[in-house]
């Protein structure tokens, strides 16, 4: 369980930005309660969006040996076998197979070193707090205050640990040069007392 960073965000523009901004990095709500008001939130995905080859990875990933990817393959491609025994040199001991979510995720040291050129990290959990600042972007249930006008957005949610430094710094330079763009980001996380703006 993360302690929680409150970010409280103010988006400035004519009314030309503000449609912009909306329309390139927020995404509606889908799931809103009956009591609650129709509402966007800021997608970090949009922002910066995540490699699609990073999405499903397991964080820390479970490095295998090629034996092991090539025995999981064929576990997938032969219905009929229900499992196998073999030994998993890289992790030094005899691994039971079977298809499953885990052994889905499984990835070899040549596809992690792949990931980790390409993309700078081998799982999402890496990439995400390289690129974004924290862990996970956010949704519908952490947004806390959401207000809009012809002219600004007003938004509050929480992220975990930490405020996402680098999705507020590429959103900054994405409108820098936009009609009366103007932005400011404060946070606070109560547990470590520390905030900021950023």
């Amino acid at each position: 369980m993360p302690s929680w960073c409150e970010n409280e965000v103010e988006i400035y523009g004519d009314r030309k930005t503000i449609k912009k901004i909306k329309q390139e990095v927020f995404t509606k709500a889908e799931d809103i309660g009956a009591d609650q008001e129709e509402y966007s939130y800021l997608d970090f995905d949009k922002v910066i969006p995540m490699p699609q080859e990073l999405v499903d990875t397991k964080a820390p990933p479970t490095i295998v040996s090629e034996e092991v990817i090539r025995m999981r393959d064929l576990l997938k491609a032969n219905p009929s076998i229900q499992s196998i025994w073999l030994e998993d040199t890289t992790a030094g001991f005899y691994r039971h197979l079977k298809l499953d979510e885990w052994s889905e995720k499984y990835m070899s040291e040549r596809q992690s070193e792949i990931l980790k050129k390409t993309y700078g990290a081998d799982n999402w959990y890496d990439w995400r707090l390289t690129n974004w600042g924290t862990k996970w972007g956010i949704d519908g249930e952490s947004v806390h205050f959401y207000h809009e006008d012809d002219e600004s957005i007003q938004i509050s949610f929480s992220t975990a640990w930490s405020p996402p430094e680098e999705v507020a710094r590429n959103l900054r330079w994405k409108y820098e040069n936009e009609d009366d763009f103007a932005m400011r980001w404060f946070y606070r996380e109560d547990d470590m007392e520390f905030s900021g703006y950023l």
